[in-house]
């Protein structure tokens, strides 16, 4: 087996909260724009001062798929569908997201370049 995995929350040199302060549920509409940014950041940044337009467009499209995403996971199953496995899940501290995840059955998005 692998030993258990240690994730650290917030910007590199930043103290990681005490697990008694991180919290999680299922994100909600209010979150897409704090989960997009986090998204950019981690998987297109860090951006440079000068690459406004870069990460503005990234967090624009990041925006677009979690939006699918999240409305595909809040839609009901028709009668004798089976429920959607997937979720998406932020992890706070205090009242602010600091983290994301999404777990699940739906397909990988498309990725466009």
């Amino acid at each position: 087996l692998a030993p258990p995995m240690r994730c650290a929350v917030g910007a590199a040199g930043e103290e990681a909260p005490a697990a008694a302060e991180l919290s999680f549920r299922s994100a909600n509409s209010d979150d897409l724009g704090t989960i997009s940014e986090l998204c950019a950041e981690a998987f297109g940044g860090p951006f440079q001062w000068y690459q406004i337009f870069k990460r503005t467009t990234s967090v624009t499209r990041f925006r677009a798929v979690l939006t699918r995403r999240l409305r595909a996971t809040q839609q009901r199953p028709l009668p004798g569908e089976a429920r959607l496995l997937h979720a998406l899940i932020v992890a706070e501290v205090g009242q602010e997201v600091v983290g994301f995840v999404e777990v699940g059955l739906l397909p990988s998005p498309e990725r466009k370049e």
